[in-house]
């Protein structure tokens, strides 16, 4: 009886919550844009491929974003966004309507700047109920979705119960989302700008008398990332090569990067960055020559900058979540349990799906495979 009443009651603090923030003017003669992307920093990269081609062939269009406080650095520093709003909430699953609400009160200034942009179209590139219910506050005059899940349209459709969101599109990938404006792209490239003075600290570190590689050993998700004896057998290699290596990781990582660096012991070629900030990150992988890591955040800057490098794919597919840029090389297992055409992830199709058979296609890559690719590119450059 007491759970049912707190749930009641937080239904009720929600929605006066969004009955309060309705908005039904609308702006017109312009495109003015909030695309709305508050999860993985990766997930923020695949969206930076619209900013450039929208800017260039529509006329009087502004572009802004609604990110958290991580990943906000991708956007921050870029000339073509207007404004970003930063959601200072953690991130997390929506567990409770008590939670939901919680994150809304605390974003309530966030949106009533937002509402008063009378923004012409809200491109909700996360696809949840969280996102959901900032947009029926800010209330557009059309939503554009991009989500491969019925989800999507399920909270939307909850949602239409307190009032109609006006038009309502759903598209599936981020060139399509660009032709419903009417602009035509072959080759999409994502864009990310960086701090000066980050890329002149990292700039210092590089010996431009060496081979420079980047790794990045961990992608948050385990499904996604090379055992630890893998990553140290290929600094190894590189090590005995001369090569320059830059291991950069999160400050969640720490405890993983204890173990690899116990594993690698004294090499003094190896360089470890952890806990760095996400700007002098990108600069250092702006600065080096080559990239080693999983599907990862890191991975989609290697790829805006066109790095030459390896990227290894286990519980993703890299047909989706792949590089645009030719010079990153893909290597994956070709395994049974791999994603099949029609999914992202391994499995039950979800981020949170455990490996029944322990990473089995991330243990199968052989780190001198991957040492081997490097080293050819590395011979074809000095030629």
């Amino acid at each position: 009886m007491i759970r049912e009443r707190a749930k009641a009651s937080s239904l009720r603090l929600l929605r006066v919550i969004l009955l309060l923030c309705r908005n039904t003017s609308r702006n017109k003669g312009k495109y003015r844009l909030l695309i709305m992307q508050h999860h993985f920093i990766g997930d923020l990269i695949f969206t930076t491929s619209l900013i450039r081609p929208l800017h260039e062939r529509l006329k009087n269009v502004t572009i802004d974003y609604f990110v958290n406080r991580v990943s906000s650095p991708i956007v921050q520093h870029n000339s073509l966004v207007n404004y970003v709003f930063i959601d200072n909430t953690k991130i997390h699953t929506i567990v409770s309507l008590r939670v939901l609400a919680t994150k809304l009160i605390k974003n309530l200034k966030n949106v009533v700047k937002a509402k008063a942009n009378k923004y012409t179209h809200i491109i909700d590139c996360t696809g949840t109920l969280y996102s959901a219910s900032l947009i029926s506050m800010i209330a557009p005059s059309q939503v554009i979705g991009i989500s491969s899940s019925i989800v999507f349209e399920e909270f939307y459709d909850y949602f239409k119960y307190f009032w109609d969101f006006g038009d309502k599109k759903i598209v599936y990938r981020y060139t399509s989302l660009l032709e419903y404006f009417g602009v035509f792209v072959n080759s999409p490239e994502y864009s990310i700008c960086i701090e000066s003075d980050k890329e002149a600290e990292a700039s210092k570190l590089i010996d431009v008398d060496k081979t420079t590689v980047l790794i990045a050993p961990f992608a948050g998700w385990l499904n996604k990332e090379w055992p630890v004896s893998k990553i140290s057998e290929i600094c190894r290699l590189f090590d005995k090569n001369s090569t320059q290596i830059f291991i950069a990781v999160s400050a969640d990582d720490r405890t993983r990067m204890h173990i690899l660096n116990e594993q690698l012991g004294d090499y003094k070629n190896i360089h470890f960055f952890v806990g760095y900030s996400l700007q002098f990150v990108i600069a250092l992988l702006k600065n080096v020559d080559y990239f080693i890591g999983m599907d990862s955040a890191l991975s989609h800057v290697a790829d805006a900058y066109r790095k030459r490098g390896v990227i290894i794919f286990g519980g993703t597919r890299s047909e989706i979540c792949g590089p645009l840029n030719s010079n990153l090389r893909v290597i994956q297992s070709d395994i049974e349990c791999r994603p099949k055409t029609n999914e992202i992830y391994c499995g039950d199709n979800t981020i949170a799906y455990k490996c029944p058979i322990k990473q089995k296609c991330m243990r199968l890559i052989d780190p001198q495979s991957v040492f081997e690719i490097i080293n050819e590119s590395t011979c074809e450059n000095n030629e």
